[in-house]
C-alpha cells in the first residue's frame, strides 16, 4: 500500500516507491525507532536545563563562587517528588573547570558506577539493577547516607543516561527519578532507607577555551529533611554548600588520577550501546513528561508552600533557636529551680535564701520606728 501510493512521510519515518513487502516492513521498523527512548528523553531534558534554563537570569538568583566553583539556585520552587507527592524543590546548578585532565576522563570516572565507592564517600551503596539496550539506559539503586543521629540513610532508584561524543570532546551523564515505578515494583528497597527524588541530575563535560576541562552540572534534589515544616530543599541547599564543593574537589582529584593511566582518548568504559546515539532514534525527548518546566518555575511561590517549609535564607535556624532558648528559661523557672531549692530547704537554706533573709534582716534593722526618729537634746530648760 505504503508503494503503491509513492513517496509519502509516515510520522518522522519516510518510504520511497517501494513494490515489495520487506520494504515495508524496513520502513515499518524505522517508523518504530522514531519514537523516543527513555535515553534520549533524559538527555534532551538535561540539555534544555544547561543549556537554556540555565542562561535564564530571570530564574536563578546570583551565583556564588567558591574554590573556582560557580552555584546558582533558582529564585523559584518546581515539582519534585514521588507519584502522588506535592514536595517542591529548586533547580540549582553549578560550573567548574578541572586542570590536569581531558573531557573523556571525567565521563569514565562519572560512568564507572561500580567503582564509585572507592573515591565517593558521599554514597555508601550502589546497585546496578538493570541495564536496557532497548531504552539505552541503566537503572541503578543508589544509598547515601544521612551522618546525623536518628534520621535515616537516603535511597534512590533512577535510569542513568549517557552520551559520549569522543571527536568533539563533548560528554553527557544524566539521571534521573522519574517514572522509575517499574523499578520500585520489580526491586526491594533498601532497608532502613527512605526514598527522596532527584528529579533530573546531569553533567555537560566539554573542553574549555583555556584548555582546560570545563563541567556544567544541574540537579532538582527532594532530601524529605526532617521537621519538614522547618526546613526545605531550598533550606538544605544553602547550608550543605560546603558539602558540594567538596565533592566536587573529589570529583577533580579522581578525574586527574584517571589522566594518569594513560588511556586512549577513544576508550570509554561504557559499551557504545549505552555512550552513543542508536540510527534512527529520536533525538527529541517525548517518551514522559518531567515534572517541573520554565512554566511552574515562574508560577510557584518559592519559600512559601507550608508554613516555614520553603523559607529562604538561615532564619528558620533562628526561629527554632528562639523556641530552644525560650524552652529552656521556662524549664529553669518551673522546674529546675523548684527542685533545687527544695532538695537545699532539707540540708539548709539556699545560697540565694541566705542572701534574702541577711536583706530582710538588714531592712528590718533599720526600720525600726526609734532607728528613724529625730534625736532629741537636752536644753536644760524643763
Amino acid at each position: 500500500l505504503f508503494g503503491l501510493m509513492g513517496p509519502r512521510r509516515v510520522m518522522s519515518g519516510s518510504c520511497y516507491p517501494c513494490w515489495l513487502s520487506f520494504v515495508v516492513a524496513a520502513c515499518m521498523a524505522q517508523v518504530g525507532h522514531a519514537e523516543p527512548r527513555i535515553r534520549e528523553t533524559i538527555l534532551a531534558e538535561a540539555r534544555k536545563r544547561i543549556e537554556i534554563w540555565s542562561r535564564n537570569a530571570d530564574l536563578l538568583e546570583a551565583p556564588q563562587v567558591r574554590d573556582g566553583i560557580s552555584l546558582q539556585i533558582s529564585k523559584k520552587d518546581g515539582p519534585c517528588d514521588a507519584p502522588g507527592g506535592k514536595g517542591h524543590s529548586p533547580v540549582t546548578f553549578a560550573s567548574f573547570d578541572i586542570e590536569n585532565a581531558r573531557p573523556v576522563d571525567v565521563f569514565n570516572v562519572m560512568s564507572d558506577e561500580a567503582n564509585q565507592m572507592s573515591w565517593d564517600t558521599s554514597v555508601n551503596e550502589v546497585k546496578l539493577l538493570e541495564t536496557s539496550t532497548e531504552e539505552g539506559v541503566r537503572a541503578f539503586a543508589m544509598g547515601y547516607p544521612a551522618h546525623v543521629m536518628f534520621v535515616a540513610d537516603r535511597e534512590v532508584f533512577e535510569w542513568m543516561a549517557y552520551n559520549a561524543s569522543v571527536d568533539t570532546e563533548d560528554f553527557w551523564v544524566a539521571f534521573t527519578t522519574e517514572h522509575t515505578g517499574r523499578l520500585h515494583e520489580k526491586y526491594p528497597a533498601m532497608p532502613n532507607h527512605q526514598q527522596v527524588q532527584n528529579c533530573l541530575g546531569a553533567y555537560h563535560i566539554t573542553r574549555g577555551s583555556d584548555g582546560n576541562v570545563h563541567v556544567q552540572l544541574t540537579q532538582q534534589v527532594n532530601p524529605h529533611p526532617p521537621l519538614g515544616a522547618f526546613f526545605s530543599g531550598r533550606f538544605v541547599y544553602h547550608v550543605s554548600l560546603g558539602v558540594q564543593v567538596d565533592y566536587i574537589n573529589v570529583l577533580r582529584k579522581q578525574s586527574q588520577k584517571q589522566a594518569t593511566l594513560g588511556w586512549d582518548k577513544s576508550r570509554l568504559v561504557l559499551p557504545s550501546s549505552l555512550a552513543q546515539d542508536v540510527a534512527g532514534a529520536s533525538s527529541e525527548g517525548g517518551s514522559f513528561p518531567f515534572s517541573t518546566s520554565v512554566a511552574s518555575l515562574q508560577l510557584w511561590e518559592a519559600g512559601r508552600p507550608i508554613g516555614l517549609a520553603g523559607a529562604v535564607g538561615p532564619w528558620p535556624i533562628w526561629a527554632l533557636a528562639a523556641l530552644v532558648a525560650v524552652s529552656g528559661m521556662a524549664a529553669m523557672r518551673f522546674v529546675v529551680l523548684p527542685h533545687r531549692r527544695a532538695a537545699c530547704r532539707s540540708m539548709a537554706l539556699c545560697p540565694e535564701e541566705q542572701n534574702e533573709a541577711h536583706a530582710v534582716e538588714s531592712v528590718a534593722v533599720y526600720s525600726r520606728p526609734q532607728d528613724l526618729e529625730e534625736p532629741r537634746h537636752d536644753t536644760g530648760l524643763e
